[in-house]
């Protein structure tokens, strides 16, 4: 009976401690590598000795360049042809031989990585955009010793703005990856093999690497290789110790964990990101259209091209669409399509966001300008168009740094009405995609395109503009105006450049801007008012630690637009309470306070209030004036578990002292 009552409580105990209780996540995985080449032999501008690289056809080149941000890379071999050549165009062994400085071990050796950046995709004679590019690699033993890897096998590789490694696998010598593909790739060493191979590879040493690749040369460009290693410990994190030291540094830019120590805060609050097609590998100048990375519809006038980036984090090129004619929702509806790099994956999706900047307004819509997208994808053959909708966007127009809600127009077609001249970004939490979904089946699917339309472009209207176009891969509880790619650098979304403790700083609402919510309490405590009359109130709260001033932010509903509140007032007080006056009769108030350190970082957010002014001859009562509510976005499910594991316990406990009276009572029959 007491192991039982003692069971109880204890299940008592531990669900009414699970509503306090923080996940806590393990750290990733630590890879392990020995840098065994990074072009230090050749300076600059110079071509290597044949020693160092070993070309294969005649015109081929290689010229040292800059390092291009591999980890130990000291300069990177810059790989060419005069003329497109490859081996999706000419069959042979055509490649580069890249002779290590010394022979290497393969004895402890688990994986070959390297640093690369890929020519960009080849347009074939049909116009169409193959969107991958592929390299080969082997492995020269010595010894007249070559292996390859194997039918089947795969190799893993992550972009340079990424935290995420991805899977390709072979259909022989050759691995297909996105065009222009920039970063760290990496092969499992067990599948290596040659006929000629009888026992087991680690029993060897490399003394060259030869790479291949699909196309290269002609309008497809240079190739880059930056750095190659032995892998003698796999992870697919995002750090390595390099060459046996104890320090982990990240892929991504060679920083520890002490380097990225002073804004650990802001990486745990930032969202996280990927790339989805920000054409940086592409020049200013290139025509998307001719060249198979966008098409159009009902329009023949437009012009897609590359142009130096009107915004983004990231500053890549930014779509320039122009035409001398107008066209829009109100004329010839044109649609912008555009194509995505092959095997660009979407399992890990959260939201859609991307950049753009609105032409002017169409002359029947002279307030506002819109715009329409869509995720064009593909799963198992099955191909689908996903849009809006009736649902809601988020947007932060450039300047503001404040994120507002935007409802589609109601018709189903997805089409969201923003403020005239609009330029910022645009994001869309996918489970909000409405006409078919995707949302819970992204497991395998690959994005094709998205589809753009705008109130309109060209003729008096001006040009609009793509910017980089991202997916957010986790964004519960991070604050949605930071952002990383790469796990160790913060962007911020609201000035386009690095994030700073100051993004972390409460600096207040803009007054005459309108909010979709206030700021997210984290004190039970709710603001007090007092003394309201039609045109002032007294506003007090209570005392918070450490605060050594507080900032109490008025705002009224926005008539126009029903998500959103409009900032009339925001002060700063060293007192706990605060007088408002020169207030509008009959409107409904919002009061928020936020309790701030000397550095103007928030210590406490009190639950805000909201109160309502007199109308002319009333005479009001303060308490039934004031209502409260609650307002902590998040607090809403943890209170509900507190509740119902205190609830639960009560039970429990009555439960067990109902047993214990009914055990005595039976005891007391017995006797």
């Amino acid at each position: 009976m007491k192991k039982i009552i003692s069971a109880i409580l204890c299940f008592g105990m531990l669900l009414a401690s699970v509503a306090g209780t923080n996940t806590v996540v393990a750290a990733d995985d630590v890879m392990e590598a020995t840098v065994w080449e990074d072009f230090s032999r050749t300076n600059v501008g110079e071509k290597p000795k044949s020693a160092q690289v070993r070309l294969v056809e005649k015109e081929a080149t290689v010229v040292m360049a800059e390092n291009r941000g591999a980890i130990g890379g000291v300069n990177s071999a810059r790989v060419s042809y005069t003329s497109l050549r490859g081996y999706h165009n000419i069959t042979g062994d055509q490649g580069f031989w890249f002779v290590l400085s010394k022979s290497r071990s393969l004895q402890n050796v688990t994986e070959i990585m390297c640093y690369v950046k890929l020519p960009i995709s080849k347009v074939d004679n049909e116009g169409h955009n193959w969107g991958k590019s592929g390299m080969g690699i082997v492995l020269y033993l010595g010894d007249n010793l070559y292996v390859q890897p194997q039918k089947g096998a795969k190799a893993s590789y992550m972009a340079k703005d990424s935290s995420t490694w991805n899977t390709v696998e072979t259909e022989g010598l050759y691995f297909d990856f996105p065009t222009g593909f920039e970063g760290y790739v990496k092969w499992e060493l067990k599948d290596f093999s040659s006929d000629t191979l009888k026992d087991d590879i680690h029993n060897h040493q490399v003394n060259e690497v030869l790479l291949q690749f699909s196309n290269m040369g002609g309008q497809c460009g240079d190739g880059y290789v930056n750095a190659i290693y032995g892998v003698t410990k796999a992870a697919n994190g995002t750090r390595v110790r390099l060459n046996g030291e104890n320090v982990a540094r990240f892929l991504a830019t060679g920083a520890t964990d002490a380097d990225i120590a002073p804004q650990s805060k802001l990486l745990d609050l930032a969202m996280k990101a990927e790339v989805l097609q920000d054409f940086s590998e592409y020049p200013t100048g290139y025509d998307l259209l001719s060249n198979g990375l966008m098409s159009l519809e009902h329009k023949k006038d437009i012009t897609a091209t590359l142009v130096e980036s009107v915004g983004g984090v990231l500053k890549s090129p930014s779509i320039e669409l122009a035409s001398k004619t107008m066209g829009g929702f109100h004329d010839s509806d044109p649609f912008y399509d555009v194509k995505y790099p092959a095997y660009t994956r979407i399992d890990n999706m959260k939201a859609f966001l991307f950049y753009i900047k609105c032409a002017k307004p169409h002359p029947q819509r002279p307030t506002d300008c819109a715009v329409r997208f869509n995720l064009h994808t593909e799963k198992n053959g099955e191909e689908k168009w996903t849009l809006l909708g009736n649902s809601t966007v988020k947007a932060m127009q450039k300047g503001t740094g404040v994120w507002k809600s935007y409802i589609g127009s109601g018709d189903g077609n997805g089409i969201v009405y923003l403020p005239a001249d609009f330029e910022g970004y645009v994001m869309v939490n996918i489970n909000d995609m409405l006409t078919d979904p995707i949302a819970d089946d992204l497991e395998g699917r690959n994005l094709i395109s998205s589809t753009f339309q705008f109130q309109a472009v060209g003729g008096d209207c001006g040009n609009g503009y793509i910017g980089p176009i991202y997916m957010v891969t986790d964004m519960e509880n991070k604050n949605n105006k930071l952002i990383t790619f790469n796990d160790c650098e913060v962007y911020s979304l609201g000035t386009d450049s690095y994030a700073t403790e100051n993004d972390l700083r409460n600096i207040g609402p803009k007054i005459g801007y309108s909010y979709d919510e206030f700021p997210i309490s984290n004190l039970e405590e709710y603001v007090s008012v007092s003394h309201v009359t039609q045109n002032s109130a007294v506003v007090s709260w209570s005392a918070v630690e450490k605060a050594k001033k507080y900032r109490v932010d008025l705002y009224r509903d926005e008539i126009d637009e029903k998500l959103s509140y409009l900032c009339v007032d925001s002060r700063l007080s060293e007192e706990c309470e605060l007088k408002f006056e020169n207030l509008e009769k009959g409107t409904r108030y919002y009061v928020a306070v936020v309790a701030l350190d000397e550095n103007d970082s928030d210590v406490g957010i009190f639950q805000h209030q909201r109160f309502l002014t007199g109308k002319e001859g009333t005479e009001l009562s303060d308490a039934a004036n004031i209502t409260q509510e609650h307002s902590a976005k998040g607090s809403k499910f943890s209170s509900l578990i507190m509740t119902g594991s205190i609830l639960l316990t009560v039970i429990l406990a009555v439960t067990t002292v109902v047993l214990i009276l009914v055990d005595k009572r039976k005891r007391g029959e017995k006797k």
